[in-house]
């Protein structure tokens, strides 16, 4: 501003500077405001990048920890089960329906199913130990390697493993066998790749899951509080 106030001098010219000077600070206020409002938007990308990423933690937690609860195994042991079978061909959800089908298929044998117990008779496995109580999914997985490597034909291959895990089964024999490519290197690779979710994250997701709940409850209850105040 001084230099055009230099420039007018030089040819005689007056000019007020007032009008200008306003302008010039209604600009710098509005640059102001303008980079407030995209502190508090940056802010507000970031809390809600950061409230995502918990609540995605949390859904994928839970849904973990509850089938494991379900197979009844730890939820190690399922990410590796899973892993296994998405690299026999499943996907995500076909590798749990599969896994899911081969519990509920040992617990029909364990029980009287005639069907189911034929199935594990053929592998030679005992959904039961010496003591008689049913043995947990993840043994009773990793004795198929070697019951799948003694039978050559591959027709009954097939039978016995679609027998297990249903459909699936037909992809899930790919990976039933010992060496490279098996169960066992699959499952091994789990640790190699980080180990996948960790029981301690789980259970932290898990927590934040039941705090967003009683959070949401105590958000209930001040809603009807003013809506018995204001309405």
């Amino acid at each position: 501003m001084d230099a055009l106030r230099q420039i007018f001098a030089e040819f005689g010219i007056r000019w007020d500077s007032g009008p200008l000077a306003e302008g010039n600070r209604q600009v710098n206020n509005a640059s102001a405001g303008l980079e407030q409002l995209a502190q508090a938007f940056a802010g507000a990308t970031v809390l809600n990048a950061i409230r995502g990423f918990a609540d995605g933690m949390a859904a994928d937690a839970s849904a973990l920890q509850d089938a494991s609860d379900t197979m009844g195994t730890t939820t190690a042991d399922l990410q590796e089960l899973e892993h296994a079978a998405v690299m026999a061909g499943l996907s995500t959800d076909g590798a749990s329906r599969a896994l899911a089908h081969f519990q509920q298929t040992s617990a029909q044998a364990a029980t009287g199913g005639r069907a189911q117990a034929s199935t594990f008779h053929a592998l030679g496995i005992s959904v039961r130990d010496a003591s008689g109580n049913v043995r947990p999914l993840n043994d009773l997985m990793n004795d198929l390697p070697g019951a799948f490597g003694r039978i050559t034909d591959q027709a009954r291959r097939a039978q016995l493993a679609q027998e297990l895990f249903g459909r699936s089964g037909a992809r899930m024999v790919n990976v039933l066998h010992e060496g490279a490519g098996g169960l066992a290197e699959f499952r091994a690779e789990v640790a190699e790749l980080g180990g996948g979710l960790f029981p301690e994250a789980v259970a932290a997701a898990n927590d934040y899951d039941d705090a967003m709940d009683r959070n949401r409850l105590a958000m209930s209850s001040l809603r009807s509080v003013l809506a018995v105040e204001l309405l």
